[in-house]
């Protein structure tokens, strides 16, 4: 399962801004969440500053770092900086952004990316 947590898709404010979400970063440093997503067999963090980071299964590029390679610790998701949201689906994730559109990426094979095509994307698209 390639270090996600859970079976199905859930989400949980992380508090007040001050909680821990537990894993270390390849830097060492703790990662600081407002919300975490679980979902399936990956996992995504929105952070205080408005980041995402996800880990676990990468199949369809759900981690968003531009490949489909799995990640046991998080991975920062390309382009994403001011994400005021990070609801997910079960194999794609989507973020809604301060200025009110929605960048989705992964498992696109029924469209749900939003984007016009039936093609899987390892970085965000706008939809």
């Amino acid at each position: 399962m390639a270090g996600a947590l859970g079976v199905a898709c859930s989400s949980t404010p992380a508090g007040n801004g001050s909680t821990d979400a537990g894993s270390n970063n390849p830097a060492g440093s703790k990662l600081v969440a407002k919300s975490v997503v679980a979902c399936f067999i990956h996992t995504c963090a929105l952070l205080l500053g408005g980041t995402v980071q996800c880990w676990g299964d990468n199949e369809f590029g759900e981690l968003g770092n531009g490949t489909t390679t799995n990640s046991s610790v998080p991975v920062t998701v390309s382009g994403i900086t001011n994400a005021v949201a990070v609801p997910t689906g079960s194999l794609h994730i989507c973020a809604l952004v301060s200025d009110g559109t929605v960048q989705c990426w992964g498992d696109n094979e029924s469209g749900q990316l939003g984007n016009g095509t039936t093609m899987n994307s390892s970085i965000p698209v706008t939809v």
